[in-house]
């Protein structure tokens, strides 16, 4: 072959590895593409309506879980000892049974650092529950942090903190978000053990604002809040209360920019059960109970709404929806007379302005 030949043959076959490097970057392209946008994801999923199934699962679930409830004879050993097996310093808060009935524990989900938000609680709406009766109590795992002197700083501050205050639970795991469930689970054990003398609970989180007034004006009517003339007059209290602002939504099967990507072999279905926010979850006693107690019989999710929500769904509790409990963080500070619980205050400053706001107008 002369020199022009080969050097014709050597620019085609350039070209052709150029081409077939472009057609195999273009199809890993899409197939990333595909992969993290979830769309064959969702094509596999079941249905949420007609196949929802979580394990245990059984047909005699509400049965199995009541016998393991009262300590008899149990057929099936529990399948979820998790939420058990952790250890639960509650000293030096006290024995709720010193204090006699309680109608509502307030049961604070905080981070071990977040002392200025647990302070401005205690400075605005705990004032507030103190004065209702109601006790408020924070929860507070391991911190996470990797230099060792840091740690223990912030440790010997927590110990300080919760021996002035007497008003922290203190939770032997690592506190970090993919382990809120473990966390809410273990509030339901120590009010279950600990506390079992209330009425209602609210779960809660450290950055929200909360009206102990109107969650006890809540509790007489769900189904009628706010109140009327005529709905004020007489009570439609409901025993297996599960409340707040209630979604259902699909599962998110993308993985661009979020930390809710649930994988197929985590949950296969459509939708999630109807489940109430995290951030403010009212409860009643018979709820609270049957909740934590079917806990031993469900498998863990990482997700606690949803997990709080699927123990919830085997025990035939139905969510109640309220828009006055708000998730959603809003700029607008102005008072509002009915509203229950409202995210955003994770500035103290600002939890304070709007607690002092709607103290003037009487709403708390």
């Amino acid at each position: 072959m002369d020199r022009i030949g080969s050097r014709m043959l050597y620019k085609f076959m350039r070209i052709k590895c150029y081409r077939v490097a472009g057609f195999i970057f273009l199809m890993l392209t899409m197939v990333f593409v595909i992969d993290i946008s979830g769309v064959l994801r969702h094509m596999q999923e079941k249905s949420f309506d007609t196949e929802f199934s979580y394990p245990l699962e059984s047909p005699d679930f509400i049965e199995i879980v009541n016998a393991f409830r009262k300590g008899g004879n149990i057929a099936i050993p529990p399948i979820n000892n998790l939420y058990s097996s952790i250890p639960i310093e509650t000293f030096p808060v006290k024995n709720c049974s010193e204090e006699g009935h309680i109608p509502l524990i307030i049961l604070v989900k905080s981070a071990p650092a977040n002392s200025k938000l647990r302070q401005a609680i205690r400075e605005t709406w705990k004032v507030a529950a103190l004065e209702s009766s109601a006790k408020t109590v924070f929860f507070v795992g391991k911190p996470q942090i990797d230099e060792d002197d840091e740690e223990e700083v912030l440790i010997r501050a927590l110990d300080d903190e919760s021996n002035f205050y007497k008003d922290i639970v203190r939770l032997d795991f690592e506190d970090s978000y993919y382990n809120n469930t473990i966390k809410t689970m273990l509030e339901m054990r120590w009010a279950v053990e600990k506390c079992s003398s209330f009425d209602y609970a609210l779960f809660v989180d450290d950055d929200y604002y909360v009206s102990i007034k109107n969650i006890f004006l809540f509790v007489t009517n769900p189904f009628e809040y706010p109140p009327t003339e005529n709905s004020i007059k007489r009570t439609n209290q409901v025993n297996q209360l599960y409340a707040g602002y209630r979604m259902h939504p699909p599962p998110h099967r993308h993985k661009i920019l979020t930390k809710w990507f649930v994988p197929l072999d985590e949950y296969p279905y459509d939708y999630f059960p109807p489940y109430v926010t995290a951030g403010a979850i009212l409860l009643s006693k018979a709820a609270l109970f049957d909740i934590y107690y079917a806990s031993f019989y469900t498998a863990h999710f990482r997700f606690d709404d949803i997990y709080v929500a699927i123990c919830a769904k085997k025990m035939n509790i139905t969510p109640i929806n309220s828009n006055y409990f708000r998730f959603w963080t809003t700029r607008d500070e102005s008072p509002e007379e009915y509203l229950i619980a409202s995210h955003g205050f994770s500035d103290s400053e600002r939890l304070h302005r709007f607690w002092e706001s709607q103290k003037s107008h009487g709403y708390c």
